[in-house]
């Protein structure tokens, strides 16, 4: 009797004694995915590759047990701050021109004549592309016109009935020509 009792006992004792050293490690292995349960716990995905050292099984967090500082394992990327979004509106950012582009020119509330638009117009010295709204003198119609000027101050800007020029001291004028149909053609010289 004393052996039938001696067994059990025995098996039960060692039994106690070997749990602690027994774990509970498993893998998972798809593509792009690699999650290992042990000592230490690796998680990698794409982006992603975790190392948490000395722990036998991933803890279950809530928002009351959740850790409050991060560590951070060297290699791993510094953790970024997290800030709240402004609230108030951020002007929009005037950019400068180069020397080489002119500034854009700006259409008027009403389309000029071709008199109203020789009289008044100040080209940049530095020449460029320009688009302005004119009415055009046989439809009546805004028209809108395109046209580059070459560097220089232009000696002379006359208006005459379907045609406008500009005259510059050195090299051909730029013409623009407006038809009886409402087409324009601007050419240079």
């Amino acid at each position: 009797m004393n052996r039938a009792f001696l067994s059990p006992a025995l098996a039960l004792l060692l039994g106690a004694a070997l749990v602690p050293a027994v774990r509970a490690d498993f893998e998972i292995r798809v593509p792009f995915v690699h999650v290992r349960v042990g000592q230490p716990t690796i998680i990698r995905a794409p982006f992603v590759h975790l190392v948490l050292p000395g722990r036998s099984c991933l803890p279950r967090m809530t928002p009351r047990t959740a850790p409050q500082s991060t560590v951070i394992l060297p290699g791993d990327p510094p953790p970024v701050p997290t800030e709240a979004v402004p609230d108030r509106v951020v002007p929009p950012v005037q950019t400068t021109l180069t020397r080489a582009a002119a500034p854009p020119a700006k259409a008027p509330a009403t389309a000029m004549t071709l008199q109203e638009f020789a009289s008044s117009f100040k080209p940049s010295e530095a020449g460029g592309k320009y688009e302005v709204v004119l009415k055009h003198p046989t439809t009546g119609k805004p028209v809108t016109v395109s046209f580059n000027l070459p560097p220089g101050t232009p000696k002379k800007i006359t208006a005459g009935r379907l045609r406008l020029e500009i005259r510059y001291p050195k090299g051909r004028p730029v013409v623009v020509r407006f038809f009886r149909n409402g087409n324009v053609q601007v050419r240079r010289g």
